[in-house]
């Protein structure tokens, strides 16, 4: 972050309430042609979280507003990684571009009460959301749940998938089997490797707000979250639509 120009140009974004990764993306479309104005979703964060050490309120226009990292539950806590996970660090280089289709990033969204939860499935290139609510957080419903998603979506459309280390993850062999999809692991205590997933379950909040039971939400209104949401222009999709550009995918107006 030492160069002025891109300095103030990522502060810009951030207090326009950008993410970090549609920062990251963004930059790459408006200077196409200069790589020194790049960053990684990863610099951005750390520049946010080392500046509010010294006053700096950038860190409120991120989605949680959080002043720093917040080891999520769960994460780590004396157990052992899954044998045979492969590290994001493994995944290849076109999916952390964004170019494109049919890489995806999954978790639960879960409520301060209760065991049921909200499984959000988001595709990276469009950021087109599939939703759909479980009864609790177990493998077994995780991997129900996100199969019967995933089945839905064309086999040249399901390239790969990146998780985070939650015990509900804990059946992705099942789950590649089922569906074809290569899966990643973030790294421990780092969900924000899942960047466009972590952004969908901001969005949520707006729909499903804290507090809330998702023993008490319906189908239908899970159902009216998503279309509304798949059907929200993006700034970072030239004010397309995620559904706009995800249907592009499967009428092959974008080579795949």
């Amino acid at each position: 972050m030492n160069r002025p120009e891109r300095l103030a140009w990522v502060d810009e974004k951030l207090r326009a309430n950008w993410s970090p990764e549609q920062i990251a993306g963004r930059i790459r479309l408006e200077y196409p042609e200069d790589q020194s104005m790049r960053i990684s979703i990863e610099t951005v964060y750390r520049w946010v979280y080392a500046a509010a050490q010294f006053g700096d309120t950038s860190y409120r226009h991120l989605r949680r507003a959080h002043k720093g990292r917040r080891r999520q539950a769960g994460y780590g806590q004396g157990r052992r990684l899954f044998p045979g996970r492969i590290d994001i660090s493994c995944r290849p280089g076109i999916v952390e571009l964004g170019t494109r289709f049919g890489d995806w990033e999954a978790d639960l969204v879960c409520a301060s009460r209760g065991k049921a939860a909200l499984l959000g499935c988001t595709e990276r290139r469009s950021r087109f959301l599939l939703l759909a609510r479980v009864q609790d957080r177990t493998a077994a419903s995780f991997n129900a749940a996100l199969i019967l998603c995933l089945r839905a979506v064309p086999s040249k459309l399901r390239q790969t998938l990146t998780l985070d280390n939650g015990s509900e993850m804990a059946g992705f062999r099942a789950l590649e089997a089922a569906t074809g999809l290569r899966t990643y692991f973030c790294k421990p205590h780092a969900p924000w490797q899942r960047g466009t997933n972590e952004n969908a379950g901001g969005l949520l909040q707006q729909y499903f707000p804290r507090g809330i039971s998702f023993h008490k939400i319906t189908e239908a209104m899970v159902v009216k979250a998503a279309e509304q949401l798949n059907n929200r222009p993006r700034k970072c999709l030239h004010y397309q639509t995620p559904a706009e550009v995800f249907n592009q995918a499967l009428t092959g107006a974008f080579a795949i």
